[in-house]
């Protein structure tokens, strides 16, 4: 997966950060070269002692010094990523409270020194990083936390926001890491972790249920009016967080059948008039993989557009073993569109590997789960070496 690439999609000669605040998103300190003079000039060095995530303070004292930066689109890093590693890294070692809060720690000693040095715009840009990126991404997890963790996290991320002030908050209210913090700040305990967990995908989904205040103003919930949604009746529908249902069930001759179910969003579906969805499953290891199929969207009385397709798995076979995930197109009768992931639904029948005859591979192993997003996603192994593997990963994953 490409690193920023809007940031470094074309080359570009800044004189100063500020002139690109995006630049702070970029944490990292191995893709990039300095000159040492200037550190030197700065005093700019890594935190002493063991500090994890330490590349944040590091980058946010670079930028804090404002230094002439070059921006190169050549690829002059690759990150190996090993989850069932023995021993993880610092970012990836994600299951203990602790991880979190020196997270956050790092986070706030960035802003500090952004502020301190005068760089009110890119510390802005700092902690509006921190709401879509870390706050996102550590809420996809929590529903995999005992309750313990939960509790722990909830509590020390509400004290964090506490330090936020009106204007960290007042950009797009309902973007769905603002969104997110602004739930959690207004509840003492947990609550709502899978629809907040599905918020915090990639792309958001906004699911059910879809709650108005006493006034008619949409909020997140009835009981939490002050949680409101009202810019999403303006927002352009392609930015809209919609939430579509997706049901894999087996079919008697093999394979599978997908049902596709789109969610109202306070009238604004409606008035878009959604009119077909493109299915894409897409090989997560092989660029271009992928099988598509365009299907129409039919109302339904309960206020939801269908449609349903087969998976066939001999078609996703053809490509060998590996991971399907589903992304889908909504396409509106004005010819916008919205690109999405579906919620995986779970229950009887569902998401329960399933073995297939294929002539040609002799038999198919099929895997539907959801993701830590909550998305759809498929493991498809070929043969029996093939399902072996997959079982054995299995094994590994649960030991792991």
């Amino acid at each position: 997966m490409p690193w920023e690439p809007g940031l470094y999609g074309a080359p570009a000669v800044l004189a100063r950060p500020a002139l690109r605040p995006r630049l702070v998103h970029d944490t990292l300190c191995v893709n990039k070269l300095y000159a040492t003079a200037f550190l030197r000039e700065h005093g700019i060095r890594f935190p002493d002692g063991r500090f994890p995530y330490e590349d944040f303070v590091f980058t946010a004292r670079v930028w804090a010094a404002a230094p002439r930066v070059a921006l190169v689109p050549d690829r002059v890093y690759v990150w190996h990523v090993r989850r069932s590693a023995r021993r993880l890294s610092i970012s990836l070692d994600r299951a203990g409270v602790d991880n979190w809060r020196a997270r956050t720690h790092a986070c706030r000693t960035a802003h500090a020194v952004l502020l301190d040095a005068g760089q009110k715009r890119l510390a802005r840009e700092a902690r509006a990083k921190f709401l879509d990126h870390e706050l996102r991404m550590y809420v996809r997890e929590l529903p995999l936390r005992d309750e313990a963790h939960r509790r722990q996290w909830w509590t020390h991320t509400r004290d964090f926001l506490a330090d936020f002030d009106a204007d960290d908050w007042a950009r797009d209210p309902c973007a769905p890491g603002r969104l997110i913090g602004r739930v959690v700040l207004s509840s003492p305990e947990p609550r709502d972790l899978s629809r907040l967990r599905d918020l915090a995908a990639r792309p958001a989904r906004l699911c059910p249920p879809h709650a108005r205040a006493g006034d008619g103003t949409p909020c997140w919930s009835a009981d939490l009016p002050g949680v409101t949604l009202e810019s999403l009746l303006t927002r352009p529908v392609p930015l809209l967080p919609l939430a579509v249902d997706a049901e894999l069930r087996p079919c008697a001759r093999g394979g599978f059948r997908l049902r596709l179910r789109l969610h109202e969003l306070y009238g604004r579906v409606a008035g878009a008039g959604p009119e077909s969805v493109e299915a894409e499953w897409r090989h997560r290891g092989r660029d271009g993989a992928a099988v598509r199929r365009t299907l129409p969207l039919r109302a339904s009385a309960d206020g939801t557009w269908s449609a349903e397709a087969a998976v066939p798995p001999d078609r996703l076979a053809a490509f060998g073993t590996g991971t399907w995930d589903l992304w889908l197109r909504v396409r509106f009768r004005d010819g916008s569109s919205r690109r999405v992931t579906a919620h995986a639904l779970a229950g009887p029948g569902l998401l329960r590997r399933r073995a297939v005859p294929s002539p040609r591979h002799g038999v198919v192993l099929v895997g539907p789960y959801a993701t830590h997003s909550g998305a759809l996603a498929l493991r498809v192994a070929t043969g029996v070496r093939g399902a072996t593997s997959v079982l054995r990963g299995r094994l590994r994953r649960l030991l792991h």
